[in-house]
């Protein structure tokens, strides 16, 4: 189908908040690949926070099923779920779209089976997405990946629109701040006693998945030992499911921790990372979201994979995969050679003090 011919685009992202960060690029390229077609993307709340007031996209749409139900079984999901995505999809057919793209993995058969179920509920008149390991059986348009072998994920989304005719080039990764955001920000430290002055650290101890979850009290041992030696405030973040771990810093560490979990916005909490000196983190969209903002980050991997790591200033990241230190920009792979539990807490203290002295000597 030519790009003359496009009028309507559907884009699938259905991601968690790290995956929707690093489809911007994608969606930019695709909008200048089609100027003339309306361009909508299909994406979970959080992604809709993250795409709200790009000028690429005309329409977002709510996928109602969270990306933990995604990865079960469907037919665990909730009954009345089921029926908003009938809806939804019945809704999207109804729009007749041109084209309809899948910018995430086919990384099983059963994540294959149920994009196929979406997309056939869905219609277009032409199906694309990525045919991981040759899963993409439903598609009219199978883009194969295979070349993209220890490459970031990055490049495996852009490679989508390069197959469709885009530019090679790449486009920066964007997110809309407007300034009621900021606005917004400052009044919410105001209530909770943090001033322009003030130096602050953040955690996020959380993760929708337990496999991904470094040991809580190692956060906590952290951002005790960080407290006295730096002086900095400690900010617990994290979204409304994630209250419990603010609350068990806040017991530990009474009088030192600030928990904003469910408190602030995907934007205000950019904003508030662009103000920290440094964030410690498990492998989530906070992570994502301070490399694009800059702030300096210890990352900890439940095994390393140069694919999912941030994109930002290397220098500023730290990744942890096991026992050992390891930075993306002096190995591009790192083997899975442990678990979450092996790194120490001694070695994430050190690589965030390193940091600190680094960027705030």
């Amino acid at each position: 189908m030519g790009g003359e011919l496009v009028q309507k685009i559907l884009v699938i992202d259905l991601g968690g908040i790290g995956d929707v960060l690093l489809s911007t690029p994608a969606l930019e390229a695709l909008q200048e690949l089609y100027p003339h077609a309306t361009l909508t993307s299909l994406v979970s709340t959080s992604g809709k926070e993250i795409l709200e007031g790009l000028s690429c996209l005309h329409r977002i749409v709510i996928f109602p099923i969270s990306e933990t139900e995604l990865a079960s079984p469907w037919l665990g999901v909730r009954w009345n779920k089921l029926f908003q995505l009938f809806c939804v999809c019945l809704t999207l057919r109804r729009e007749l779209f041109d084209r309809v793209i899948n910018l995430r993995p086919l990384n099983s058969r059963g994540s294959a089976l149920k994009m196929a179920l979406l997309m056939g509920l869905i219609g277009g008149k032409e199906r694309v997405g990525r045919d991981t390991k040759g899963r993409g059986f439903f598609l009219t348009r199978r883009i194969s990946e295979d070349h993209l072998e220890g490459h970031h994920e990055l490049d495996y989304i852009l490679n989508v629109v390069d197959h469709l005719g885009g530019k090679t080039i790449r486009h920066p990764i964007e997110i809309a701040i407007a300034p009621k955001e900021e606005k917004s920000l400052e009044r919410i430290l105001v209530q909770e006693g943090i001033s322009p002055q003030d130096r602050l650290i953040a955690f996020h101890p959380g993760s929708p998945f337990s496999s991904k979850r470094w040991p809580l009290e190692r956060f906590i041992g952290v951002a005790d030992a960080l407290h006295k030696r730096v002086g900095a405030k400690i900010v617990v973040i994290g979204g409304r499911d994630e209250i419990s771990f603010g609350k068990s810093f806040q017991e530990a560490l009474p009088g030192k921790t600030i928990s904003l979990c469910g408190k602030i916005t995907l934007k205000e909490l950019s904003l508030l990372l662009k103000r920290c000196l440094l964030l410690v983190t498990n492998d989530t969209g906070p992570m994502h979201l301070a490399a694009y903002m800059g702030t300096p980050l210890v990352a900890l991997f439940h095994s390393g994979t140069f694919r999912y790591f941030p994109q930002g200033d290397p220098k500023k990241c730290i990744v942890f995969g096991s026992n050992d230190e390891e930075t993306f920009w002096e190995r591009h792979r790192v083997h899975d050679r442990g678990v979450l539990d092996t790194i120490s807490q001694e070695v994430v203290l050190n690589a965030a003090l390193s940091l600190l002295e680094r960027y705030f000597q």
